[in-house]
């Protein structure tokens, strides 16, 4: 997995054919830049869609970097396949539990090489 620092924080480095395979609502919620979409009238910032964009770029990113299904990824969590797929579309706010399970099987297969 390829990894890019850039201003302190990591990144996972996606070659670009595989970035063009994601469907487009889900590219919108891994661009950074799209923090704006989340802004209130009153300049704040909508926590609950901010938290689950961030989640689902952040396991979108892991499992695509591994090229993993979501069928691979829900496997090797111990997890729903659906759970996946609402954590990555940003449909759920997945519980401390899930997020534990879907980090430990990302984890466990970058440090494997899987």
């Amino acid at each position: 997995m390829t990894t890019l620092t850039i201003d302190g924080r990591e990144y996972v480095a996606v070659p670009i054919e595989r970035w063009k395979k994601i469907p487009a609502k889900w590219r919108m919620q891994i661009t950074p830049d799209n923090a704006e979409r989340f802004r209130r009238p009153d300049g704040d910032y909508d926590a609950i869609g901010s938290l689950r964009a961030s989640i689902a770029r952040d396991v979108l990113q892991g499992r695509l970097a591994l090229g993993w299904s979501q069928r691979q990824l829900a496997s090797a969590a111990g997890i729903r396949q659906a759970t996946v797929a609402n954590v990555e579309s940003g449909g759920q706010t997945p519980n401390i539990r899930t997020i534990e399970k879907i980090e430990g099987a990302l984890a466990q297969a970058s440090r494997h090489g899987r």
